[in-house]
């Protein structure tokens, strides 16, 4: 396996352990509730192997988080913070227009914050 596809099977290892730990699950949990092998999610979070595209989704699904928030590497406690989720969810699903009214509210947080410091 070459270093980028090694590392990209650490990241979504890394990223479904923080799930199980975040819904308090154990890995026989998710394999029950997805239909697999036990030690096919011991393998995806030791970093041995990744599962196929059909299972990511299936991950992301029974999770109720987006396909990027297991492929990706970032924190994992966006997965424990439910307001995290729901702001990421809702971000997912808004126009263009209510991303430029999201963007221009952080803005106005954000100078509300420097004029406190």
């Amino acid at each position: 396996m070459d270093e980028e596809k090694r590392r990209q099977v650490e990241i979504i290892g890394r990223n479904i352990k923080a799930l199980i730990d975040a819904n308090g699950m154990t890995n026989r949990d998710l394999a029950s509730a997805l239909g697999l092998q036990e030690s096919s999610v011991g393998k995806w979070i030791n970093g041995l192997n990744a599962p196929s595209m059909g299972t990511l989704q299936k991950v992301a699904a029974y999770f109720k988080v987006r396909l990027g928030d297991i492929t990706s590497d970032h924190p994992p406690q966006t997965f424990a913070d439910p307001n995290r989720r729901y702001l990421l969810d809702r971000i997912d699903r808004a126009s263009a227009m209510d991303l430029a009214k999201l963007r221009r509210m952080v803005e106005l947080i954000e100078d509300e914050h420097d004029r406190r410091d």
